[in-house]
């Protein structure tokens, strides 16, 4: 197995999951602990088997945080896992791949 390093892009957890931990939180608390098991979850399947993950656009892959409706976006190279965003997949595509391509 090859070793890549894990790159999350500042906006996730900057802008991404915040909005996302209040709404849940707003819902009950106990559902965003269960958002941010999924999350860290998600990184970990993502580490270990970054290749088995659906593209999603261009080289962009994703991996949905189940059983949430969000998604991460990351690319995969020879040596790194480079996660750029956290998407809402009820979204629009077009809209999703507009903020994965601005954070390139």
């Amino acid at each position: 197995m090859i070793e890549r390093k894990r790159i999350l892009h500042l906006e996730v957890l900057d802008t991404d999951i915040p909005p996302i931990l209040e709404y849940l939180q707003s819902i009950d608390p106990a559902y965003a602990v269960q958002f941010l098991e999924a999350f860290e979850k998600a990184l970990s399947r993502i580490e270990k088997y970054p290749l088995a993950h659906s593209r999603y656009f261009g080289a962009y892959r994703r991996i949905v945080l189940v059983p949430f409706p969000y998604l991460l976006a990351f690319v995969v190279d020879e040596e790194t896992i480079r996660v750029d965003a956290m998407l809402d997949g009820r979204r629009d595509p077009l809209t999703n791949q507009g903020i994965i391509q601005g954070r390139r």
